[in-house]
């Protein structure tokens, strides 16, 4: 598949935890999460990326809010924030082929 996704999964609107990852299929992703929640979670935004620099760019949003984590991949953050720190990442690292490699040798 060319493309994947970077999403927003919560457990609503208002919440401040958000979970951030990336998927070919965020709504097949949403019903795996789905199973180990007991509240509903909807996904709240997802953004296209090219597969070849998805896991690149996810690094970049984990790494710019790692300040905010609460766990793994999520996030004391609200929905719109989130959003927000992605379209900021593809504005900034989106373009840029060899992202992973620049991010190995630490010259971003």
């Amino acid at each position: 598949m060319d493309q994947q996704f970077i999403y927003v999964i919560c457990e609503d609107a208002a919440t401040s935890t958000v979970k951030i990852g990336f998927s070919a299929n965020p709504d097949r992703r949403l019903k795996q999460l789905q199973t180990a929640q007991s509240n509903p979670l909807i996904l709240f935004h997802k953004e296209e990326v090219p597969a070849a620099s998805v896991r690149a760019l996810e690094r970049v949003i984990h790494k710019e809010l790692s300040y905010r984590k609460a766990r793994g991949e999520w996030f004391s953050i609200s929905p719109e924030d989130a959003v927000a720190t992605i379209k900021h990442a593809m504005i900034r690292y989106g373009e840029i082929d060899d992202l992973a490699q620049r991010m190995r040798s630490r010259t971003l």
